[in-house]
């Protein structure tokens, strides 16, 4: 369950000897992306010196060079390598190098919040957006679901947006929301979120990387219509744009305002989130528990030997 560290992998294969063992390998993000090179990417965008971005750029190099490696012997010392999306396994060949990948499997994430009859009951609705999740800077980008929400509050004076997590940005979040005099926004810490899926009616999801966000899928359960930004290629393993959800293309960077005129188009339009909604919560049936346990189980089951 934490293969990108080729250590891990080597103390389990060292812990296998002699034992007829198999060792399944679970990438839990996108292959090419994790929080060191997301923060070198970072400081190179605010680097000023174009001696410092040089150096910087070349440590990114050096830093994908050796995730790349990483993966490489994780790979070759496990029996199956398992991505979170078919979308991933593009970018784990081109960060790996390698051309033969047939050990590789898909397998998502489940829906873990308790939901049984993945229910949508518009009577629970409220006037809410919600985002589920780490407050931190270098993943999830809390702060671009505040810009987004900078321009919707004005608009929509009985609409109100929900955080729902902890983390360290927390207080540069409140200081932003001071600062731009905010005052529909509620900032509720590390709590049980199956009561605010239930009531949100938008969930939003800025992330700059993800593999599979759980969040999302729980949220489509209850009925919360998901607007995501696209820097992920799994987004669209969740939604079908414009039928469950909507998603924000990647390609010209963060653009908070077509956020905000995504989730204002919805807003507007009571019969259209409506719509959405129901068909969030149908297309969160394909990551049930027991769809999930199916495709593990078969894994377990399967001994042919290793491609």
């Amino acid at each position: 369950q934490w293969c990108l560290p080729f250590h891990v992998t080597r103390l389990c294969r060292k812990a296998m000897r002699g034992l007829s063992c198999r060792l399944l390998a679970v990438h839990h993000n996108a292959p090419d992306c994790n929080a060191r090179l997301e923060g070198l990417r970072m400081r190179m965008a605010r680097a000023g010196n174009p001696v410092n971005r040089a150096f910087l750029r070349l440590l990114l190099k050096g830093c994908a060079m050796a995730t790349g490696a990483s993966l490489r012997y994780v790979y070759a010392h496990s029996d199956r390598y398992i991505l979170l999306s078919d979308s991933f396994h593009r970018a784990f060949r081109n960060i790996t190098g390698l051309k033969n990948t047939g050990k590789l499997l898909t397998i998502p994430n489940p829906v873990t919040v308790e939901n049984r009859e993945f229910r949508y009951d518009p009577a629970f609705k409220k006037k809410e957006l919600l985002f589920v999740g780490r407050l931190e800077p270098n993943q999830k980008r809390v702060s671009r679901v505040l810009e987004t929400w900078a321009l919707l509050e004005p608009r929509f004076p009985d609409w109100t947006l929900r955080l729902v997590g902890d983390g360290p940005e927390k207080e540069a979040l409140q200081a932003f929301c001071a600062e731009r005099r905010l005052e529909r926004v509620s900032f509720e810490g590390f709590r049980n979120p199956a009561p605010y899926y239930e009531q949100a009616s938008l969930l939003l999801l800025a992330s700059e990387y993800e593999g599979l966000p759980l969040a999302v899928v729980e949220g489509m359960s209850f009925g919360a219509v998901p607007l995501l930004y696209g820097s992920f290629s799994s987004a669209y393993d969740l939604v079908d744009h414009g039928q469950n959800g909507c998603i924000l293309p990647a390609s010209g960077g963060f653009q908070a305002r077509q956020m905000a005129d995504m989730a204002a188009g919805l807003m507007q339009s009571p019969a259209a989130l409506d719509a959405m909604a129901r068909a969030a919560a149908a297309k969160s049936r394909k990551f049930t528990r027991e769809h999930v346990v199916r495709q593990w189980e078969e894994v377990f089951r399967n001994n042919t030997p290793t491609p």
